[in-house]
């Protein structure tokens, strides 16, 4: 884990937030514009070259990559949920595989759901990234993997169904929550 801060400059932070605390991918970020991290809130830099993908960089910081995707993928879990229960987009969709002819599966969050937390603190004592909730109580989760996937005790005590989802992935589509593992 230490090798991920030895270097600010080597991480390349795939999306940052612009002033107004919306998250800008690097493709669409003006050189001009001021944008920042979105785990420490520290100014970034876009860096837009031919040698590596178009990303932001740390002049000097102690985020990883982990913690750097882990949170925003969080946040735009969560901002996604919100916009649609504003009415402002359709619901997210859960990609799963059906257990008896693992095929994809495609299937809206449902209406019942009507509100999202992050860090939500489950009534068996685990704490989920992302909570679905219905009047107040969590139905469902969401976990983010970035490095480390739920492992196998947690995710045969986690009290509600839920999803894991790839970091990486939800950056690049927040609305699209393909399952890597569920229960």
């Amino acid at each position: 884990m230490f090798l991920d801060k030895i270097v600010a400059s080597d991480l390349l932070i795939p999306i940052a937030k612009d002033s107004d605390g919306n998250f800008v991918k690097p493709a669409d970020a003006n050189k001009t514009a001021s944008y920042f991290c979105p785990e420490c809130g520290e100014c970034v830099i876009l860096r837009r070259g031919t040698k590596k993908r178009s990303h932001f960089a740390h002049k000097t910081s102690q985020c990883s990559q982990e913690s750097v995707v882990h949170k925003a993928a969080k946040e735009m879990i969560q901002m996604v949920v919100l916009a649609w229960k504003a009415g402002l987009r359709p619901a997210p969709v859960f990609v799963c595989k059906c257990y008896r002819c693992h095929n994809k599966i495609e299937s809206p969050i449902p209406d019942k759901v009507d509100a999202v937390a992050l860090e939500v603190t489950l009534a068996d004592g685990h704490r989920v990234d992302v909570g679905l909730l219905e009047k107040g109580i969590t139905i469902a989760a969401i976990e983010v993997k970035v490095t480390h996937a739920v492992d196998v005790i947690k995710a045969g005590q986690i009290s509600v169904p839920f999803i894991e989802v790839d970091g990486n992935e939800i950056i690049e589509r927040p609305d699209r929550l393909v399952a890597i593992q569920d229960g």
